[in-house]
């Protein structure tokens, strides 16, 4: 008969079938990577030895902001950054006066100031920063900011602020000998009042 299955060829197709599907199981996929020799990491650190962190950077933030207060946030985060994690600037807050994107460093003190508000109206930081707080960034420091520092008055600091724009970014309080007037007893006098 045309139409008749015969048992053997059942049988056969069942073996194809086991056959197939073992071979399909064992051969390896491209997808499979083989499981490495060595060890894996741990993300627990034996008991002798310490977690290491990176050091956090500690920020006074004053003014027109939801909430200021002192913060402390990862290194290299911006001015920015230190807005947000207030809740953002409030309605009257003169944005344009600041640099938003200015690196913030540990003992930074941002006031942000109210539209209209006279730019003495705040303590100023830099003065306060001269006189024993943290030093005073030569790269981002204002007119106004860097007179604060011990024998720079306004001829100096506006020659900062002018080597600063035409010439790039200090690399090292020394890089202050690029401004006429500035000479190596003054540079050892700022070398505990500024920094880069």
């Amino acid at each position: 008969m045309p139409g008749e299955i015969k048992p053997g060829s059942v049988l056969a197709a069942a073996a194809a079938v086991v056959v197939a599907l073992l071979v399909l199981w064992l051969w390896p996929s491209d997808a499979a990577r083989p499981e490495s020799k060595l060890p894996r990491a741990s993300t627990t650190l034996p008991q002798d030895q310490p977690y290491i962190t990176q050091p956090e950077v500690v920020v006074h933030l004053s003014g027109a902001v939801a909430n200021p207060g002192v913060y402390r946030l990862e290194p290299g985060l911006r001015l920015v950054d230190l807005v947000e994690a207030a809740g953002g600037a409030a309605d009257t807050a003169d944005l344009d006066r600041l640099n938003l994107a200015q690196v913030l460093h540990d003992g930074d003190r941002v006031h942000v100031p109210v539209i209209g508000e006279a730019p003495g109206a705040a303590p100023n930081p830099a003065r306060s920063q001269a006189e024993g707080g943290a030093p005073v960034d030569i790269n981002t420091a204002t007119a106004a900011e860097l007179e604060a520092l011990p024998g720079i008055g306004p001829a100096l600091a506006a020659a900062i602020v002018d080597e600063r724009q035409t010439g790039g970014p200090f690399g090292s309080v020394d890089d202050l000998d690029r401004v006429s007037g500035i000479g190596p007893a003054k540079i050892d006098g700022l070398r505990d009042h500024a920094r880069v």
